[in-house]
């Protein structure tokens, strides 16, 4: 299988050609299934629309082309308990907030949450300016009928993922991308088995903070993964041959199709994985 020249889609295309002044893109792997680009739409609006996993939630369009979910259904009360001790544990810019400062139990605000059966099953916290208060601790992990997870977009000052993330056994989508995350990719995340979106990758040409998936290796982060079907990757240290890539891929990942893989410090050629028509729906 030959291997295409990566392109950058959308939002990406548009902030490396601010930033870089060129219209040219760095090494890397970029494979796109029919999950790729959908219409008009770049992959940060087909995200917030898989995000948004077809719960009926209201939406509405911030100008930086994120989805935004509003409420959907009523939290119950140990729910909304829990979504207020996140707010006040969280540190936030308020004049950036556009979802948790409008949290407000007085009178059942809770903008970016969606609501199941009383629980709470999305929550998008998104281009919030969070820039601390996340750890294993906190009552995000305590919200244990969660399946859809943003916090894209926040500025975490080079805070590790915390482990707590291991606990949402129930995710189907996680979304920690360009959120100032920095060091090893938690082994818990890799035990999220319903998982079938994963992006917790970087714009690397803006020169922020590095993931690495070292221990566990990439091997054995996607090991588990079985039902992913969207999985970025692009700046962490993968410090892994094409080999290695190609392997872990065709064995553990049968459902991939999208895998986005920019500036991930893999080394070897990947041009003859032949390993990789195992996987019927990456193309």
């Amino acid at each position: 299988m030959k291997v295409r020249r990566p392109v950058l889609v959308g939002r990406r295309r548009q902030e490396q050609n601010r930033v870089e002044g060129s219209s040219g893109c760095d090494s890397g792997v970029l494979f796109g299934g029919s999950g790729a680009v959908h219409g008009s739409r770049t992959k940060v609006e087909w995200q917030a629309e898989m995000a948004r996993g077809g719960s009926g939630a209201k939406t509405t369009k911030e100008e930086d082309g994120i989805g935004t979910a509003l409420v959907s259904g009523q939290c119950l009360g140990d729910q909304k308990s829990l979504l207020l001790e996140l707010k006040n544990s969280l540190n936030f810019n308020a004049s950036l907030s556009r979802k948790l400062i409008k949290w407000n139990p007085s009178n059942d605000s809770w903008d970016g949450v969606t609501c199941e059966g009383g629980q709470v099953t999305g929550l998008d916290l998104s281009n919030e300016g969070i820039t601390g208060g996340l750890d294993d601790s906190s009552s995000l992990f305590r919200l244990n009928y969660l399946q859809r997870l943003n916090l894209a977009y926040n500025s975490f000052q080079s805070l590790e993922i915390p482990s707590g993330f291991g606990n949402l056994t129930d995710l189907v989508y996680l979304n920690l991308s360009n959120a100032g995350f920095t060091g090893q990719v938690p082994i818990g995340i890799s035990r999220l088995t319903r998982l079938v979106t994963l992006d917790v990758s970087l714009f690397y040409f803006l020169g922020l903070t590095s993931l690495k998936l070292e221990n566990p290796n990439l091997k054995m982060f996607v090991a588990n993964l079985s039902e992913l079907r969207e999985l970025y990757l692009d700046g962490v240290n993968v410090s892994a041959t094409g080999n290695d890539l190609c392997n872990a891929l065709s064995s553990s990942l049968p459902k991939l199709q999208v895998l986005s893989m920019m500036a991930c410090y893999l080394s070897g050629p990947i041009d003859s994985c032949s390993s990789l028509v195992n996987l019927p729906s990456l193309s």
